[in-house]
């Protein structure tokens, strides 16, 4: 596998003044054919339900928040901390994820979070080469059943 370029660690991204964009929250009840464009998954990489230790911190901060995974993919992942973190979308963090199975350290954007801020989607900007193969082991482990999802 190629590595893609990855951004250097001391390129942020501004801040965006007063700007929030909470997880989406769907109608179910509305005709479905409203949301059929909207709802799709366009995800690169499959999600998987899996739950471990989390961490997050803005990269360059100090406050980390501590939580869990909600789920994961090769791409990036969802996360549930204790506390809110500081965040708005495109905010660059660090990411520290861990289970029997993964000790994983990612630099990742904010991509949506849920209005209290501590429900993060991430996508995986850089990932250490040992953290993307134990990823990688892992994913293959979820999809082929040897790996149960809450361990």
């Amino acid at each position: 596998m190629q590595d893609s370029p990855s951004k250097p660690i001391t390129e942020m991204w501004t801040e965006l003044e007063n700007e929030s964009v909470p997880m989406p929250q769907f109608d179910h009840q509305n005709d479905e054919q409203e949301y059929a464009s909207e709802g799709q998954d366009k995800r690169a990489h499959k999600r998987y339900t899996y739950v471990g230790k989390a961490a997050a911190r803005p990269t360059g901060g100090f406050l980390e928040q501590h939580g869990i995974i909600l789920d994961l993919s090769l791409g990036g992942c969802l996360i549930q901390l204790d506390e809110p973190l500081d965040v708005l979308i495109e905010t660059e963090i660090e990411v520290n994820l861990q289970s029997s199975y993964l000790a994983c350290r990612a630099f990742a954007t904010i991509r949506r979070f849920s209005e209290d801020k501590r429900i993060l989607g991430c996508s995986f900007e850089r990932l250490t080469k040992t953290g993307l193969t134990d990823l990688q082991g892992l994913i293959c482990d979820l999809e082929n059943g040897r790996v149960e999802a809450v361990p």
